[in-house]
C-alpha cells in the first residue's frame, strides 16, 4: 500500500488543566488521491531532543474514504513530561 502524507494546520500542543497534554490541529488531503485510514503521529521532545512520548491516532472511520479537499479536526490528549517541542505529521493509505 502507498502512504500519503497529508496537509497539517493549526496545530497547537500545550498542558492541559489535568495534567496531560493535548493536541489539537486539522488534517487536509492535499494530494490528488483518496485515501483512508489517516492517523496523526505524534513525538514529543524533552530540550535534549530525546523523545519523551510518541503515540498516532487514527482520525477517520474505519473504511471511510478521505477524498482530497476533504478537512478533518482531531482533539487528543498525550500523557507526557518535559515537553520541550515536538514533531506532529499525518498520513493516510492511498485508496487503490
Amino acid at each position: 500500500s502507498t502512504i500519503i502524507n497529508l496537509e497539517l494546520k493549526e496545530i497547537e500542543v500545550g498542558e492541559s488543566p489535568t495534567g496531560l497534554i493535548s493536541v489539537k490541529g486539522t488534517a487536509i488531503n492535499n494530494s490528488t488521491f483518496d485515501v483512508r485510514d489517516v492517523k496523526v503521529l505524534v513525538e514529543l521532545c524533552d530540550s535534549k531532543n530525546t523523545t519523551v512520548s510518541e503515540t498516532s491516532r487514527f482520525i477517520t472511520p474505519a473504511s471511510s474514504t478521505f477524498k482530497p479537499g476533504y478537512e478533518r479536526d482531531f482533539y487528543f490528549f498525550v500523557s507526557a513530561n518535559n515537553v520541550d517541542h515536538y514533531k506532529i505529521t499525518t498520513e493516510g493509505e492511498q485508496v487503490p
